[in-house]
């Protein structure tokens, strides 16, 4: 149950507190994970790239530091994603619906970087995170009574910085780690 009530909250929090709305989501390093998704799935462009300083340009990645999640590689010249997949296989599954509700309705550019992309990575850490927290509770059961448990949980859910990685920081590699 203490799972379900923090993972309620953060869902609330994500949800209302907008800033998935504001477009600062995927920024930063949550910018350079994801981007293995909006390049394979939107622009075809794995490889080499050519549509990141465009939507950068839009969505300022890295607040001020243009094309924070790519790398240039002078000797191809071509760009190249300077973090690892790992944290985009975790996003994917969300990543599609946003992507197909997104395609579908027209309400936001197909870009890969508009508000359902925004709020689906967001989520996904919250899925994450919520599943972390069961998969920590059902380790504990093998030692520790229930009460013992939820203290723990609550303790770790809301009394360290978990909440804020779920909730003030979706996307980077913390939460779906702890799930790991």
């Amino acid at each position: 149950q203490v799972c379900g009530l923090l993972t309620n909250g953060y869902t609330a929090v994500t949800l209302f507190g907008g800033q998935w709305k504001k477009h600062s989501v995927i920024k930063s390093d949550a910018a350079g994970y994801y981007a293995y998704l909006s390049s394979g799935v939107v622009y075809h462009d794995v490889f080499k790239c050519k549509f990141y300083g465009h939507v950068d340009s839009l969505y300022n990645f890295g607040d001020g530091v243009y094309y924070y999640a790519v790398q240039y590689h002078p000797q191809t010249q071509n760009f190249y994603f300077k973090y690892n997949y790992g944290v985009a296989l975790f996003e994917a599954p969300l990543f599609l619906v946003a992507h197909a509700i997104t395609s579908l309705t027209g309400s936001y550019p197909a870009d890969g970087y508009s508000d359902y992309y925004q709020l689906s990575v967001a989520l996904s850490t919250v899925l994450f995170g919520f599943l972390g927290l069961l998969v920590s509770r059902k380790f504990l059961l093998k030692y520790f009574d229930e009460w013992v448990i939820a203290v723990c949980l609550l303790v770790i859910g809301a009394g360290t910085n978990f909440f804020a990685q779920v909730v003030t920081q979706p996307g980077l590699s913390h939460v779906y780690l702890f799930f790991v």
